[in-house]
């Protein structure tokens, strides 16, 4: 276990340097993969020591009995982890010749927050929001509430989820900006508020990743250490407080007096017995040991991956890739896609082409997915991709003459490479998204410009 714990934090080092390097911005450089870098070495590193060091021992036991491994297991793993998150900086260097600038993205943050018809377009987007809880189609952990559709993540979800987030930071820039009104700071901090209650919705991954960009815009906005300390004190504070609460949630809507009730019958159930949950003395274990124990479990990454590298096969050859693409595909215009990519869940190929058990929800990264395609190549491989899509999106922010979609492509960016835990097919998600809010923008701001609303240049 000593030698695990050891590569751990070898590995949360390396992510502390990494995040520490992004935000340097050395010569105005907004080094975006630095990112995937530090949720590498985050990830993997804080969710081994957290499973071998805080879970209980009987803990400790599950997790390496649920993946058949001993500690000598972990070793191997993660070094690969170490090496692959070196290739990733070593890739981006290589393919990313022309990163975003600090001094770009400012101007764009600076041009929103001067232009009349900012308001509109967040006044769209709040409405799109609302919209979408009213009708059940965003719902708690991201899912679709109505009755039609249940238990699935909302398309609505995945494009309107990036703006709120892209609000936040433009609100984050101001809310504490020393040349910004006094009314104008009490309507950011509303906005912020309200738009990290509604990512809220979406899980406690986004929530983190929200509450990380606040923090990068107040950082953009130079508004002094002491501040910026008191500020990433609030928001780690909010943070672990909406970490319990989402996690409450979640333990008060498993009650069998919630199946089959309406969407606000359930949602109001759910705000109900959180009492009861948090003070249940009569349950198997506390709310308090609960947490832990998900903590524990859900962030043990190695886990899965290193029962990947122990087990024999040959992987399954383009599976998931081929999958992961097609997963792009919207909705509308492929009826039966969720029956036909079933079979292209990357646990059920993991346990066709390799000596594994049918394994489901498993802690997916672009490293296990690229492993259950070609063993130890296969991450490479899918490496490159992700840094290709990373070139199209910093290319676009640089061609693209609209302050909206520069910031929308900087936060769906973000949003791929710190949300480590998910299925490929997020990037080729992200990617379509991307090109989407690059048309919708490109579209708004020559509206703008030629109503003569706007001189962004």
């Amino acid at each position: 276990m000593t030698f695990a714990v050891i590569l751990a934090l070898i590995l949360v080092g390396f992510s502390v340097y990494a995040f520490k390097g992004f935000f340097e911005f050395k010569q105005d450089e907004m080094n975006v993969p630095l990112l995937l870098v530090g949720a590498l070495g985050f990830y993997y590193g804080i969710g081994t020591l957290t499973g071998l060091l805080l879970a209980e021992t009987q803990v400790r036991r599950e997790l390496l009995l649920d993946f058949a491994l001993s500690y000598d297991d972990l070793g191997w793993p993660l070094l690969l982890v170490g090496g692959y998150a070196g290739v990733v900086w070593g890739i981006s260097r290589f393919m990313i010749s022309r990163p975003l600038q600090r001094s770009q993205i400012i101007a764009a943050i600076e041009h929103l927050l001067s232009s009349r018809s900012s308001l509109g377009l967040f006044l769209i987007i709040f409405s799109v929001q609302l919209y979408g809880v009213v009708s059940g189609k965003i719902g708690l952990g991201g899912l679709q509430t109505d009755e039609q559709v249940q238990y699935r993540i909302s398309p609505l979800v995945q494009l309107v989820t990036p703006l709120s987030i892209t609000v936040i930071l433009v609100a984050s820039y101001a809310v504490l900006n020393a040349r910004s009104a006094l009314v104008f700071k009490i309507l950011c901090a509303v906005i912020i508020i309200t738009q990290l209650a509604y990512v809220g919705l979406s899980g406690r991954r986004m929530t983190a990743i929200a509450m990380f960009v606040a923090y990068l815009g107040f950082y953009l906005a130079d508004i002094g250490r002491a501040r910026l300390r008191l500020a990433a004190i609030i928001l780690g504070s909010a943070f672990i407080a909406t970490f319990g609460l989402f996690y409450a949630l979640r333990l008060a809507g498993y009650s069998e007096e919630l199946k089959g009730v309406t969407k606000f019958e359930r949602i109001a159930g759910q705000v109900v017995r959180l009492d009861q949950v948090v003070k249940n003395d009569h349950a198997e274990m506390s709310w308090a040991e609960s947490l832990l124990y998900n903590v524990s479990t859900r962030s043990f990454f190695i886990g899965y991956y290193a029962s990947l590298v122990k087990a024999d096969g040959a992987g399954g050859r383009g599976q998931v890739l081929k999958a992961s693409f097609l997963t792009a595909v919207p909705s509308v215009l492929w009826r039966n896609k969720d029956d036909a990519l079933y079979a292209g869940s990357e646990e059920w190929i993991a346990f066709q082409y390799f000596t594994l058990p049918r394994l489901t929800d498993e802690a997916n990264t672009l490293i296990t997915s690229g492993h259950t395609d070609l063993p130890y190549l296969g991450p490479i491989f899918f490496i490159v991709i992700v840094i290709t899509i990373m070139g199209l999106g910093i290319a676009l922010c640089h061609r693209v003459n609209s302050a909206e979609a520069q910031l929308a492509v900087l936060t769906v960016l973000i949003i791929l490479c710190l949300n480590l835990e998910d299925s490929f097919a997020a990037w080729f998600v992200g990617l379509r998204n991307l090109l989407i809010y690059v048309g919708i923008f490109k579209l708004w701001s020559t509206w703008v410009r030629y109503s003569g609303r706007s001189d962004y240049e």
